[in-house]
């Protein structure tokens, strides 16, 4: 949230990949240099559940974008010599969010 690209590059592993709810897909540097300059004013953690196998950690869950973009996540951990790193992160909009805020809206 606060372009802390320094923190970013120590959380993610080199061969970071993720996909975004748009279909972008973008590599460490990419993510990187996505953030020296990308805003986004709030994004919280509705709901997650972490599954730990050896030094592999999955982290699935949904999350709210600003007030109003729902969205649903995976992302995939690593452990190594330094820790834990973000190797794979996967969102996609919510389907049901939708299918909720338009059933309750008729």
């Amino acid at each position: 949230m606060n372009n802390n690209t320094a923190t970013l590059g120590r959380i993610l592993s080199t061969d970071f990949h993720e996909t975004n709810q748009n279909g972008n897909t973008r590599d460490y540097l990419q993510t990187i240099e996505l953030w020296k300059t990308f805003r986004v004013t709030s994004l919280t953690t509705d709901s997650f559940e972490v599954s730990v196998t050896g030094d592999t950690a999955v982290v699935s869950g949904s999350m709210t974008e600003g007030n109003a973009e729902r969205m649903l996540f995976t992302r995939v951990y690593i452990r190594g010599v330094s820790g834990w790193r973000l190797l794979s992160s996967m969102q996609f909009r919510n389907p049901r969010s939708d299918a909720r805020l338009t059933a309750h809206s008729n």
